[in-house]
């Protein structure tokens, strides 16, 4: 039997799309905007504070653009098997978090 969400996603894919555009601003508000910057400049100390923050901003801008060059070449060329390089990548940075 086919869940209900799959079937309906089957049928429309378009219709959750109304439904998915506040959960990403939310998401994006509550967390992904402040919380990566902020957090290595209270970790470092008073003398590293500014270089920590400056490496949290830059490795965010620098992978942020990575990721959104990368993703459309990557997804056209091998599908959805693109997404097993951004789980991989996740798997490895299991131990540093």
């Amino acid at each position: 039997m086919v869940a209900p969400s799959v079937g309906l996603l089957a049928t429309n894919p378009t219709k959750l799309g109304p439904v998915a555009i506040p959960f990403l601003f939310f998401y994006h508000a509550a967390f992904g905007c402040k919380v990566p910057l902020v957090y290595q400049a209270e970790v470092n100390s008073l003398a590293m504070r500014t270089r920590g923050a400056a490496a949290a901003t830059a490795t965010k801008w620098l992978f942020g653009f990575v990721c959104t060059q990368s993703t459309p070449t990557g997804i056209k060329n091998i599908g959805y098997r693109f997404y097993i390089i951004f789980t991989a990548f996740n798997l490895m940075f299991l131990p540093v978090v």
